[in-house]
C-alpha cells in the first residue's frame, strides 16, 4: 500500500472552538516529527467532567490523569496522587478518564496501539489499564517524573519524550496504520477490498489489525460507520440520507447499530443538543450512563502472554 505523506485525522478538533473550551479547558501540544505517523495529537484538559464517554473508536489513548491534589509547606498545589494509563481501542460506549483538574492525553491514529503500546493490541481491547502493567519500570519512571514537574508545560514535554522513547514501529506497525488510513479516507469498509489492495491474503489481513489495531477490518468498519454518521449529522438531520451516505443497509440497520454503540437511538440522541455537543469529535455528556469511575486494571505479562486480569 503506497505511503501517505498525510495521513487523515479522526477527529477535527481545531474546530471545536469554545465547545471544546467551555467544557475542558483544553489546550493542543505540538505532535514531534517523529510521533505523527503514529500519534494524532496531544492534549491537555484543566477541567473534570465524570458524565463523559467516548463513543467505539478504533484508536488507543495514553493517558496521564492527576486523581488527587494537595497543598504543600508554601501553600502550592502539589500532585498528590496520579496514574498513567492505556485505553485501549473500543467496540462500546466506554469512560474518559479524567482526573482532578489536569489530565494529559494522547490519542493514537488507528493501527499505532501495538507500536505504542508495546504488546498486541488486542491485549487491550476494551480495557483501560495501568500502563505500569504493561511497559513496567519505564512507565514507573515516566510517572515519577510527571509527578515531580514543576509545571503542566514541563509535564507535557516530559510525557512527550515517553512516547518517543517507547515508538519501535515494525513493518506491520507501519502498514497498518496507512491500510486504517486507506479504509477511513476513502470510506472502503469491506476486508475483502482491503485485502485486494494491499496484496495480503484476508486471514493475514485481519490477524495484523487485530494484532496493531485491536479489532478486525469489521469491527474497525464500525466504529468508521458510526464516526461518519457523527460527523454527518452536524449538517443534516435525515437519518435515511445520513444511513444510506454512512454505508448501512438502511435506516433500521443504523438504528440498531447506533443504539448498540451509544446506548440510544439516533433519533433521542441527536435531539438531545447537550448530550450531542461534542458528538462529532467522538465525546458522549451523558449523565445517565454507566461510566462512573474507569477503574484501572492490570494486565498479564508479555511473558505469560496471560489474559488481562481484573483486581479484586
Amino acid at each position: 500500500m503506497a505511503a501517505s505523506k498525510h495521513l487523515p485525522t479522526m477527529y477535527h478538533y481545531d474546530e471545536g472552538g469554545t465547545d471544546l473550551d467551555r467544557t475542558f479547558d483544553v489546550s493542543f501540544s505540538a505532535v514531534p516529527d517523529e510521533l505523527q505517523q503514529f500519534v494524532e495529537c496531544i492534549c491537555c484538559n484543566r477541567t473534570a467532567r465524570p458524565d463523559c464517554a467516548r463513543v467505539p473508536e478504533g484508536i488507543g489513548h495514553v493517558v496521564f490523569v492527576v486523581t488527587r491534589w494537595q497543598r504543600s509547606a508554601a501553600r502550592v498545589a502539589e500532585i498528590g496522587d496520579a496514574a498513567l494509563l492505556f485505553s485501549g481501542p473500543h467496540t462500546v460506549k466506554h469512560p474518559m478518564p479524567l482526573g482532578n483538574g489536569e489530565t494529559i492525553v494522547a490519542q493514537l491514529r488507528p493501527g499505532a496501539a501495538r507500536t505504542v503500546f508495546g504488546v498486541p493490541a488486542h491485549w487491550l481491547t476494551n480495557q483501560i489499564v495501568s500502563a505500569h502493567a504493561v511497559r513496567g519500570a519505564s512507565a514507573r519512571h515516566a510517572l515519577d517524573r510527571l509527578v515531580a514537574a514543576p509545571s503542566s508545560r514541563a509535564r507535557v514535554a516530559i510525557f512527550t519524550a515517553m512516547l518517543s522513547g517507547w515508538v519501535r514501529p515494525a513493518r506491520d506497525d507501519t502498514f497498518t496504520v496507512r491500510a486504517a488510513a486507506w479504509m477511513q479516507s476513502r470510506r472502503e469498509w469491506r476486508a475483502g477490498a482491503l485485502a485486494a489492495k494491499s496484496g495480503y491474503s484476508e486471514r493475514h489481513t485481519r490477524r495484523l489489525f487485530e494484532d496493531c489495531l485491536g479489532l478486525s477490518p469489521k469491527a474497525y468498519a464500525r466504529t468508521l460507520r458510526l464516526h461518519a454518521v457523527l460527523q454527518m449529522a452536524t449538517r443534516t438531520t435525515d437519518l435515511a440520507e445520513i444511513a444510506a451516505a454512512a454505508g448501512y443497509y438502511d435506516q433500521a440497520h443504523l438504528t440498531q447499530d447506533f443504539r448498540t454503540c451509544v446506548g440510544r437511538p439516533p433519533a433521542s440522541f441527536f435531539g438531545d443538543r447537550e448530550a450531542a455537543r461534542l458528538s462529532r469529535f467522538g465525546i458522549v455528556l451523558d449523565a445517565d450512563a454507566a461510566i462512573r469511575e474507569a477503574r484501572p486494571r492490570s494486565v498479564a505479562s508479555p511473558e505469560t502472554r496471560g489474559a488481562l486480569l481484573q483486581p479484586p
